[in-house]
Order: C-alpha cells, then structure tokens, then sequence
C-alpha cells in the first residue's frame, strides 16, 4: 500500500493534480508512521472519490475505439502467454504498471478475454488487483494457459 500512494503521489504530481498528490501523500506518511488503521481508512475514504473523479475526467478524454477492428484479431498464444505471465507477475505485487502493461496490449486481451475484459479492466483501473488476478487466471485456462 506504502507503494501504491507513493507511486500515486508522483503521477498526480507529474499532471498538475495538487489535491490528488496531496491526499496520497498524506496517505503515504501515515502508513510510514504506522498510524491507526481507522485514520488509514479514513484518508482512503477521501481519497478514492478524487481519484475516481480523476479517471473519469481522463476517461472522457479519451476517443471512442471503433468495436469492430477487436474482432479481426488473431490471438497469438505465444504472446498471450507472455503478456499474462507479466501481468500476473505485475497483479500479485499490487503494482501499478499492470495498468500500463493491461493498455499496452488491449487489443490482444480484448479479443482473448472477451467479456470479461471490461469486468478485468475496471479491476486494474480501480486498483482491485486481486480480483483482476483471479478473473485474468480463470479466462486464461479457456486458452490452455495456466498462470
């Protein structure tokens, strides 16, 4: 978690978004001092709104993906496989850069996760890392990868 809202606490300071750096790192220093797990809780509770609120702003941002280029994808399982095994890797240790590794290579799991890629998507974007891991591992026996 210690890394979480320092890594959170960069990246809102590298875009501009004072409050957000701010919130994280007050969120950081209490876990350093080891405070109470009620006002860890609570600065969590002030936290995810402004974040949530970040991301849907970026959301709106961004331009509306054409649907139809996802279905003329072939899955390599190669790949897949080694794309997976990364951000698994990635899911375990909470670390943020699966969010990156998942965009990365959107297209190859859009196509290999099918419905479960949104479900799998908002998980990493709201930082439910376990529940992407278990959702990511069980679409992946579907293609013969045991993760």
């Amino acid at each position: 978690m210690k890394h979480l809202s320092l890594t959170l606490k960069g990246l809102t300071a590298q875009i501009g978004v004072m409050e957000l750096r701010n919130l994280a790192e007050q969120l950081e220093l209490s876990l350093r001092r080891g405070e109470d797990r009620q006002q860890i809780l609570a600065l969590q509770e002030h936290l995810i709104p402004n974040l949530m609120e970040l991301i849907n702003q970026l959301e709106e941002q961004l331009p509306i993906e054409d649907q139809s280029q996802h279905n003329s994808i072939t899955i390599n399982i190669d790949e897949l496989r080694q794309v997976c095994t990364k951000l698994t890797e990635q899911l375990v240790m909470d670390d943020f850069t699966s969010c990156d590794t998942f965009h990365k290579h959107q297209e190859l799991l859009r196509t290999a996760l099918g419905e479960k890629f949104i479900a799998i998507a908002n998980d990493i974007q709201n930082f439910n890392f376990s529940n992407a891991l278990i959702e990511l591992k069980n679409m992946m026996i579907n293609h013969g990868i045991n993760l």
